[in-house]
C-alpha cells in the first residue's frame, strides 16, 4: 500500500483516521517532560482527490482534515506554549461550483439560475493542506 485509503473508503478496524493519528501523535509527543515538539500533519489525500477532480473524495478528505485540525486546536486550547498553524503549499484541480447559465449543461426544463454544475476552473482552488503544531517549553 502506498497511500492510506480515502477516509470514506477506509476500514476503521484497519486504518486510523487522520484525527485519530493526530491525537495519538500529540499524546506520544507531549508525554516527554521538559521538551517541546513539532508535529506536521498533511491532508495528502486532499491533493490526490483534487488531481483526480473527484468532488466526493475531496469533500470527504476536507472534512477528515477539519477533524484533525479540531484535535490540534483542542490540545492547544488554554495553553500558552502551543501554536497551531494550518497552511497550504499549492493548489490542484481548481474545483468550483458555477451557475449552469454560463454553460449548456443544465437538464432540459431546469431553470438555469437553480442548476449548478461542477467544473474545472481557477475560481476556487483545492488546496494541499498541512496542519502544524508547535509546542515549546521553557
Amino acid at each position: 500500500m502506498t497511500h492510506m485509503d480515502y477516509d470514506v473508503q477506509r476500514n476503521p478496524d484497519e486504518q486510523p483516521s487522520l484525527a485519530e493519528m493526530t491525537a495519538k501523535a500529540i499524546e506520544l509527543l507531549s508525554s516527554t517532560e521538559g521538551e517541546g515538539f513539532f508535529l506536521m500533519i498533511e491532508g495528502g489525500r486532499i491533493d490526490h482527490a483534487c488531481h483526480n477532480n473527484d468532488a466526493e473524495m475531496l469533500i470527504s478528505e476536507m472534512l477528515a482534515f477539519d477533524k484533525a485540525v479540531s484535535v490540534g486546536l483542542e490540545y492547544a486550547s488554554g495553553r500558552d506554549d502551543t501554536l497551531v498553524i494550518v497552511t497550504a503549499d499549492h493548489e490542484t484541480g481548481g474545483e468550483s461550483m458555477s451557475p449552469a447559465e454560463r454553460y449548456s449543461s443544465a437538464p432540459m426544463g431546469t431553470p438555469r439560475n437553480q442548476y449548478f454544475c461542477l467544473r474545472r476552473a481557477s475560481v476556487l482552488n483545492c488546496l494541499h493542506l498541512r496542519l502544524t503544531i508547535l509546542m515549546w517549553r521553557s
